[in-house]
């Protein structure tokens, strides 16, 4: 996911790793915390030297962009933030009501 983060906040440089690499684990458990179940992980590691190593297996195009969008939201302060944030805050609206990403089944109610 950071090979796509970086090209999203057309950031070629690895001095913003660490920052992008937190951002995107922080993307991840905002979905969590509001109810999506994660059809793979985010899991990335950053070493005492900053260097930052990529175990992620999210491949989901759904998941990843709204993620992707939560780290453009917060990524250094962009001129567009709110409109972003907005983004974000509309994908996860919309994974939390699909029952292919949550635990809810068809019902909704947690049952």
């Amino acid at each position: 996911m950071l090979k796509e983060a970086k090209k999203a906040l057309w950031v070629t440089e690895s001095e913003f790793d660490s920052q992008i690499a937190i951002l995107l684990m922080a993307g991840a458990k905002d979905l969590e915390a509001a109810g999506v179940v994660l059809p793979g992980t985010v899991e990335l590691t950053i070493a005492n030297d900053d260097t930052v190593t990529d175990n992620s297996t999210l491949k989901d195009p759904y998941v990843m962009q709204a993620i992707l969008t939560y780290v453009q939201a917060n990524f250094r302060n962009p001129p567009n933030a709110d409109r972003l944030a907005a983004s974000y805050d509309l994908q996860a609206k919309q994974l939390m009501h699909n029952s292919d990403y949550t635990d809810y089944g068809d019902g909704g109610d947690g049952t």
